[in-house]
């Protein structure tokens, strides 16, 4: 393949990758959070109290109601802590929704031409300078984009073909593997809404029958108790 055009080919890429990972992602993950998590979370907060419930269950064949409760906590601290962390983390706002269409594709455009003229991967060009226009891509700043595009030229870098290759490869698995990830997984899904519907459905079927599971072990659980202490 032509080398000048396997460079263009990896700086596409680099403008893919970006785009994806600063703002692809995180606005179908709000887009996804505010459509399925909040039935997600409570679904995750009941399997996991069932789950606790049946231990406690367990354990009261074992030993004394008195130490059951402590053994429990133990046991199940660090799964709390991480279901408590992935809540918190969930995000629900994506910061530039409302920005103008046509600003974002001004900055699309100027990224993807910037990245073509002073990408560190292409050219010896100093990291840190490259890391402000990316900042200046990820907020949508397009003065300051227009600002940056007045660089002096730099050096390209002497990447033979074989490397251009390599380079590209890895930026398409890379690329590939994000939209095998979540939240990208799930674009296709966000935009049925027949798949939306038949997937909150499935979700509250699942609340509802783990309802219905955690009372009656709850009762079995209340009753244990009562024997283990009379």
């Amino acid at each position: 393949m032509n080398r000048k055009y396997l460079s263009f080919l990896v700086s596409e890429l680099l403008f893919l990758k970006d785009d994806t990972v600063m703002h692809l992602i995180p606005k179908t993950e709000c887009q996804y959070n505010k459509i399925f998590a909040k039935l997600e979370d409570m679904c995750d907060d009941l399997n996991l109290n069932i789950r606790i419930i049946r231990r406690k269950l367990d354990l009261l064949r074992e030993c004394d109601s008195l130490y059951v409760n402590e053994k429990v906590e133990k046991e199940f601290k660090i799964e709390i802590e991480e279901n408590k962390i992935k809540k918190n983390k969930r995000i629900f706002t994506y910061p530039f929704e409302k920005k103008p269409q046509s600003i974002k594709k001004k900055c699309q455009d100027l990224y993807r031409s910037l990245i073509s003229k002073y990408s560190p991967k292409l050219y010896e060009f100093p990291l840190e300078n490259f890391e402000n226009i990316r900042q200046a891509f990820y907020a949508y700043d397009l003065v300051s984009l227009k600002n940056m595009d007045s660089y002096k030229s730099h050096l390209e870098l002497k990447l033979s073909t074989k490397e251009l290759e390599n380079l590209r490869f890895k930026l398409e698995i890379e690329i590939s593997d994000l939209y095998r990830s979540f939240p990208l997984n799930k674009i296709s899904l966000l935009e049925d809404s027949d798949a939306i519907i038949y997937n909150l459905k499935r979700l509250e079927n699942i609340y509802n029958d783990y309802i219905e599971l955690y009372g009656s072990l709850e009762e079995a659980l209340n009753i244990s108790i009562a024997k283990s202490l009379s």
